[in-house]
């Protein structure tokens, strides 16, 4: 799917997604979220399992620059 397809195809899922926020993000990073919603909508209970991606922190934080006085 090109990033278009991937958008839309996040929209009809997650009708809360931002169609402008995503485009902010690559194709790879569109179809990662994309299989992530589509696992969510699968299975769930002790056998259903979600890996994260190991180029992705599990926690991540924006910090502000020090202010110079």
């Amino acid at each position: 799917m090109d990033k278009d397809q991937l958008i839309d195809a996040i929209h009809r899922v997650n009708r809360s997604a931002d169609i402008e926020y995503l485009m902010h993000f690559s194709e790879q990073e569109l179809a990662g979220y994309l299989k992530r919603l589509t696992d969510l909508r699968g299975r769930r209970g002790p056998r259903s399992v979600w890996v994260r991606e190991g180029s992705r922190p599990a926690v991540v934080a924006r910090m502000e620059p020090p202010q110079l006085v």
